[in-house]
Order: C-alpha cells, then structure tokens, then sequence
C-alpha cells in the first residue's frame, strides 16, 4: 500500500472463520514526540450471541512504521502494513458458537517504530445463547435473491448481507465458515470493506453476482465451470470482479444479469450480450463448443448473430432453462428481441431452442412461428420451466404474447406445454415449435394473461386479467391448486381456500413455488397438504401474513418482502436459511435477524 491511511490487513484464520476485511489509519495531527505510542486499543462490541458477527478493532497510533493485530488463536496468512500516526482500524467476522461454552477471542496490536510495542490484549466473548426476540431484525431491504441453502438481500445503502449455507463462500464475507444462522455483510472486493454501489443481485445456487451502479459486475462463491467471470475456476469468499470479454480489463456497459444452469449472460447497454460459464453444447452462444479441460469460458464471449454471423443485437431482455443438478449439459438462452421476435441458443435435447429441430446450437436460432411455420411474433415476455433435481430432460419455454395468449414448446412429458397433448409428435418427448395453450378444460385458447410463472420444475401457471390463476403440467405435489395431484395437460384453475369455488384476487405469483401476493397484501400458498390455497399464517404462527411486496424462495425456503422493508422467511432450516440465530425449520414465517 502506498499511504498509510489505506492500509489494508488480511487476517485469515480458515479454523476459526475470522478473515479481516480492512485496516486503515487516518491524521490525528503532528506529533511532538518521536517515541512510538499506542493509545485507546479497543474491540468493538465486547460481547456477541452465539451467531457471532463483526467485530471492529481501532487504536491510537503515533511515530509508527508498522501495524499488525494478532489474535490468541491459530492464524494462518496473517500479512503486516504500514503505517505512521493516526488511527488503525481492523474489522473481523466471528463465526456463530455452536459449542456449550463460550468462546473467547483475544486481539492484540504490534506497533514498531522506533521500537517495537504491544498493546494489552482485548476480549470479544461468542456466547451461547441466541439473539433476544425482539431483534434487531433485518431493515432497509430493497429486494432478494434465495439461492440454493441461502439468501442475499440488497440494502437501500447498496450493501448486501447475505446469511445461510457457505460452502463455497456464498456468503462473501471472506470467511471459511460452514454456515451462518443471521445475515453477514458481503466485504469488497479481495476483502476490503464492504460491497457498496450495488444495484441488483443475481444467483445460480452457491454463485452471486452483484450488478453494480457503474454497470461492472463482482461475483462470489462457487466457481465450477467459471460462473465467476474472473478467468479462473477457483472458489471465491470475497467479491472479484468480472473481467472483460477474452480477459481483458473489466466487463462494463451491463443493465441486466441472468443466470443459466452453469453460467450467466449479461446484457449490455449496446443491447448485445456477453455470457460465460459451462459450454459443452454451445450454450454461449459464440459460435464454438468446449469439450476439454473445464468445458467452459471462466471469461465472458460475445454471443454471436444469427448462424454465426456479426453479433447478437436488438436484445431487450434475455431467459434461460436448464434441468437442474442431475444433468450437466443441459441449459441455454432464448432472448427476446425490440422486434418481440425470439432468438435461442444452447442444449435442444426438446426442441427448447424451437427452431424446428432438436439439434444443439452454438450460435442463436430464430424460434419459428406456430406449427412451425413462418416466425415467432409478438412475444412481451418469456418463462422457462427446468425438470428439478431428478429430471434431466424436462425443458422448455412459454411465450406471453401482445394478443394475451400463450404459446409454448420443448418437453412435454407432464402436458406442461398445456396444448391437449403429453408428449410430442412421433414419439419423441416434446414440441420442437411453439404450440397455442389451449383454454381451461381443453375449450377455446387461454387468453387474458398478464403474467406467466413456473411452479415446481414441470409446470406453469398464468395470472389472468381477472386476478385469477391458471396452471397447468406436473401436479405430483397439488401445485397445480386445483385440489388434486393429477396431472393437466391443459389449464385448471385454481380453486379456492378449502376448495370451493375460484381462487381470484391475485396481483402476483412467486416463481418457483405456489405462493401468490394477494391484494389485501397477504399470501395464500399450495402444494403438497393442502393442494389448495390455504393462507399463510403471521410470525410465529398467529394471524395471517400481510404487508407483503415480494416472495422468493430457494431449497426449500421462502422469504417474503414486506412493506416495512424487512423480511420474513419459513421452511427447512439445515443452513440457517431463515436467518433467526437457528437450525430450526419453520412452517410458520420468522423474522429475519440483522447482522450483530
């Protein structure tokens, strides 16, 4: 570091999941005295609950040439910086106690100049018992991303806390810790202060990208195949930046980040698209496949034009499928274009790319019109469904078209392309063209969409017009809402809570789950017991839940947005996805803690 005032310290201590995240100096003035002096060492706060949380070190320094705090435990990779007078500052992530006794942490501080000093040491003791119930609760939430054993919530500071499952850092507070049960701050870049100027989160499982407010993007996590953009494969704890296309410089210019099975394609403000990640079937889109080594690009490539010509342009927004973890090669991208026709790329093991044929391409196809004939038209927006854990062949696409009508094509195998038939022509196992949604029952043609969702991996559902909904395909576990667990070919409409009548007063459906926002701002979900919409009840238990703005859900989890930008959540808890200082899961919602 070339000045004193931003000097950064890396305390990395992989055991006990301390990892510092940056140690600054500032003037306090001229000093008199040569004499090397160290004033005011302290760590801030003294005590944590037994989830841990951040802790802040500072001290008084004068007439110094080095800085280095130490800790009572095991460190590895601990580094040293310079400094000079002012005030030296660390701040430190304690992982949660999940021990019987509490447990102490001591910091120290070795200052040389013109000799060499020790500060007292100071104490920071993780108890045993859990956050009081009354909080501090998670605040100023602005929206969320649930990814496979975990969230991430955007702040109205533009930082991002995340908490639940860190297997591979997903949580991208630089620390080794298996999991943590209440929100931790995702720190900067290489693991100096905090992630700011956030914009939007995107996730695929244990990756997070952030799209910043200068339009670059930071990813961190996982890194198979290299989702993170960074030029490696290599797990990440803290935030790197994406690198520009072939690996130079910094990727800029994006507006929106989508992710795919095992990759993410951003678009640009050129209206062109860089993607990258796993490419063995041509699921870039850049006119090449990858079968050796990682089978991938870990640096964004430049999807291509139609048939390999020039570049992909026009794009106004940008959709993918995949079929979850038991297949490896099965995912691409479909982006919609200004002219609201539709161009594909990737895996066709279907007909999802549905240009006619189910050959793979690594260059995008236009998606051709209905029956196969002519072009794809009028499309507003799309909605992919993937087959889920344990299917590798359940993917396709539905199109929300000007006229309010739906039209749909790839697998088929539950009726999930809700066109009267399971199945596809000849014996193969789906649609390789769009097909028209048929209306409830079989009769006429399903109009008067507003919205398209997908429930549990083999199904759809559309929000109609008159608030009501309509789903169709799979229905093993009730979600298609039409109290039954059989399948549908064609749309069923929800029906209502205890099963009489019609389900109505809908404003929106939470994508990948059976929930909807009502317009009483409370939330009815289905699937599995009940199969029909049955209210979801208030914390704890009591009441019913209200004042929601946004539902997402992930690994069985759930969280809801409310209107008092904080959040609730409920379902499985291995990881600490319900962010409550527990491993408890919860059918009720809980609210979220914030970060101690």
């Amino acid at each position: 570091m070339k000045r004193w005032n931003r000097l950064a310290l890396l305390v990395a201590v992989p055991v006990l999941g301390i990892t510092g995240i940056g140690l600054s100096a500032s003037p306090a003035g001229a000093v008199k005295s040569t004499k090397t002096k160290i004033t005011g060492f302290s760590a801030t706060p003294g005590t944590l609950y037994n989830n841990g949380g951040i802790v802040k070190l500072s001290a008084g320094v004068s007439n110094a040439t080095g800085c280095t705090f130490t800790s009572n435990k095991t460190l590895t990779g601990l580094t040293s910086g310079a400094c000079s007078s002012g005030t030296v500052r660390d701040t430190v992530v304690l992982p949660p106690n999940v021990g019987e006794k509490a447990m102490e942490y001591k910091f120290g501080l070795i200052v040389t100049g013109t000799k060499t000093i020790k500060a007292s040491r100071v104490t920071v003791t993780v108890g045993t018992t859990p956050p009081p119930a009354g909080g501090p609760y998670l605040s100023g939430v602005v929206s969320m991303t649930t990814g496979g054993g975990g969230s991430c919530a955007l702040l109205t500071t533009g930082d991002v806390d995340c908490w639940g499952d860190n297997e591979d850092g997903e949580l991208g507070n630089g620390t080794a810790i298996d999991y943590s049960i209440t929100p931790t701050k995702v720190v900067g870049v290489g693991g100096s202060g905090t992630l700011s100027g956030v914009a939007s989160l995107a996730n695929l499982g244990s990756s997070m990208c952030a799209l910043l407010t200068t339009s670059q993007v930071d990813c961190w996590g996982g890194n198979w195949y290299g989702v993170l953009g960074n030029g490696t494969t290599t797990d990440s704890y803290t935030p790197t930046q994406v690198v520009g296309v072939g690996g130079t410089g910094t990727l800029a210019g994006v507006t929106s980040l989508t992710s795919g099975l095992y990759g993410f394609c951003a678009l640009l403000s050129t209206s062109q698209v860089d993607c990258w990640g796993y490419n063995p079937e041509g699921e870039l889109g850049n006119g090449t496949t990858s079968t050796t080594g990682c089978d991938c690009s870990d640096t964004p490539t430049q999807v291509v034009g139609v048939g390999g010509v020039g570049t992909l342009s026009g794009v106004s927004s940008l959709s993918s499928v995949g079929s979850g973890q038991a297949s490896e090669d099965a995912y691409g991208y479909c982006a919609l274009l200004t002219n609201r026709q539709v161009d594909c790329w990737g895996h066709n093991r279907e007909g999802e790319l549905g240009n006619g044929t189910i050959a793979a391409s690594d260059t995008p196809t236009q998606v051709v019109g209905f029956g196969g004939t002519g072009t794809l038209s009028g499309v507003i927006s799309l909605t992919s469904v993937g087959g889920g854990v344990m299917s590798d062949d359940a993917n396709g696409y539905c199109a929300l078209l000007t006229t309010s009508q739906v039209d749909c094509w790839g697998d088929n195998s539950y009726g999930q392309l809700g066109n009267g038939t399971v199945d596809g022509p000849g014996g193969s196992k789906g649609f390789d063209y769009p097909t028209q949604v048929l209306g409830v029952g079989g009769t006429g043609t399903l109009s008067g969409v507003t919205f398209l969702t997908v429930n549990d991996g083999d199904d759809f559902c559309a929000l109609l017009k008159t608030s009501e909904v309509d789903c169709w395909g799979d229905n093993t576990d009730g979600e298609l809402g039409n109290g039954t667990t059989i399948d549908s070919d064609t749309p069923t409409q929800w029906v209502g809570v205890g099963g009489s009548g019609t389900f109505s007063g809908v404003t929106s459906l939470m994508s990948g789950g059976g929930c909807a926002i009502l317009t009483t701002s409370q939330v009815d979900c289905l699937g599995g017991n009940p199969t029909t919409p049955t209210p979801m009840v208030g914390v704890g238990g009591t009441g019913a839940l209200s004042g929601v703005t946004s539902l997402t859900s992930g690994g069985g989890a759930t969280c809801a947005l409310l209107m008092t930008s904080q959040v609730d959540c409920w379902g499985i808890n291995w990881y600490g996805e319900l962010g409550n200082p527990t491993i408890t899961e919860s059918d009720a919602p809980v609210q979220v803690f914030a970060p101690s």
